[in-house]
C-alpha cells in the first residue's frame, strides 16, 4: 500500500531548482484583465480535449539526496477519466485509471485500488486529472491560484486546500502552452521537500488513439 501511494504521488505529477528559476525570470504576476482572458482559454481548451497522447520526461528531485532521479515514458488520456502513464526508461512501470479504479503493473505484479475506497485516493486522482486536462483547477473549494503570463504561455501555481492532499503537497505548477493552452509541463512541490517536474512532448491532442495492447 506504501509503494502505491508513494506512486500515486510521484505520478500525480507533478519545478525542478532550474526550471524554478527559469520560471521566475520568464513569467510574471498577471493583472486582472490578463487572468480573466487566462481563465477563458484554458476553459475553452479543457472543453475541447477529448483525448492527448504525449511522451514525457521526468525529474524527481529528492532533498536528501544530490543526484536527481530521471526517467521517461508515454502517457494517454481520453475523456473522460482514463489515463495510462507508462514508464519505458530506465524500466517499465505502469499506472493507469479509469476514474473508479487506479491500477499499478510493475514486475509481472498488477495492484487495484477502488477510488472510492478513501478520500486520499479519491483526491490523488482528481488531482492528476486536472493536472492533465485542466478542469477543475478553478474551483477555489480545492486550490488557491497564482496567475502568471509569459511568451511561451501561462503558469498556474496552485495550493491545495483540501487536507489530505496539502497533507503531501505544498504547491503544484501547471504550465500551460501559448498555443493550444494545454498543459506541457507539471510540478509539484511535496511538503518533504523533494519536487517532481514532468515534462510532457509530441503531444498529439484529439487524434485517434490506437492501442497495440500495452497502452501505446
Amino acid at each position: 500500500m506504501n509503494s502505491i501511494l508513494h506512486t500515486c504521488m510521484v505520478v500525480g505529477w507533478l519545478v525542478g531548482a532550474v526550471a524554478g528559476v527559469a520560471a521566475q525570470q520568464e513569467y510574471r504576476p498577471a493583472a486582472a484583465q490578463e487572468i480573466h482572458d487566462i481563465r477563458k482559454k484554458i476553459e475553452t481548451a479543457s472543453a475541447g480535449l477529448k483525448s492527448l497522447k504525449c511522451d514525457f520526461e521526468q525529474t524527481k528531485s529528492i532533498s536528501i539526496l544530490a543526484e536527481e532521479m530521471k526517467s521517461s515514458g508515454f502517457m494517454i488520456y481520453r475523456y473522460p477519466d482514463t489515463v495510462h502513464w507508462e514508464y519505458v526508461q530506465p524500466y517499465r512501470y505502469v499506472f493507469s485509471m479509469n476514474g473508479r479504479t487506479i491500477a499499478i503493473e510493475s514486475g509481472g505484479r498488477k495492484d487495484e485500488i477502488d477510488v472510492n475506497s478513501g478520500k486520499l485516493f479519491k483526491e490523488i486522482s482528481a488531482v492528476i486529472l486536472s493536472s492533465i486536462n485542466g478542469r477543475g483547477i478553478f474551483d477555489e473549494n480545492r486550490f488557491s491560484s497564482k496567475y502568471f503570463t509569459g511568451t511561451s504561455g501561462f503558469l498556474l501555481v496552485l495550493s491545495p486546500k483540501q487536507k489530505e492532499i496539502k497533507q503531501l503537497f505544498s504547491e503544484i505548477h501547471l504550465f500551460f502552452d501559448a498555443a493550444d493552452h494545454t498543459v506541457y509541463r507539471v510540478s509539484m512541490q511535496e511538503t518533504n521537500g523533494d519536487r517532481t517536474v514532468i515534462s510532457m512532448k509530441n503531444k498529439k491532442i484529439n487524434s485517434e488513439i490506437h492501442t497495440n495492447g500495452n497502452g501505446k
